[in-house]
């Protein structure tokens, strides 16, 4: 059994940090069920979910989100985090900073099952500033 924190961490770093799509996909199982992303009544497969992945990172190529704090239980992983997305890829506009809670369950060292919770209001106004320009 792969160790969950470790995962965790993974998921956090690769998929939002550095954009990999691959360790979605290697992470995320098939028949997955993403609950609160990207707005609180959203329930998305993993299809869904890669599909908004790579939506915020065109909008906001340069995310830097730092995990706070991780606490496992057996299979499951509860996630303090907080980001600062730039909508430039210099990172030389002001960012939208942003924070949130994601529990996870794991299976054979994938996501199976994820409930998260983001106020996802300061990227709309970033990208609200953006388009009126």
């Amino acid at each position: 059994m792969q160790d969950v924190r470790e995962l965790t961490h993974r998921w956090f770093e690769e998929v939002w940090n550095q954009g990999r799509l691959d360790t979605v996909d290697e992470l995320l199982a098939s028949n997955a069920q993403a609950h609160g992303f990207p707005d609180a009544n959203s329930v998305q497969d993993a299809a869904g979910f890669r599909a908004t992945v790579v939506q915020l990172h065109e909008a906001f190529p340069k995310i830097h989100l730092k995990v706070e704090d991780v606490f496992v239980e057996g299979n499951k992983s509860a996630v303090r985090w907080t980001a600062a997305m730039h909508a430039s890829k210099d990172a030389s506009d002001a960012p939208a900073e942003l924070s949130g809670f994601a529990t996870a369950e794991w299976s054979n060292g994938q996501i199976v099952k994820a409930w998260n919770f983001v106020d996802m209001a300061p990227a709309v106004r970033k990208m609200q500033e953006i388009s009126a320009l």
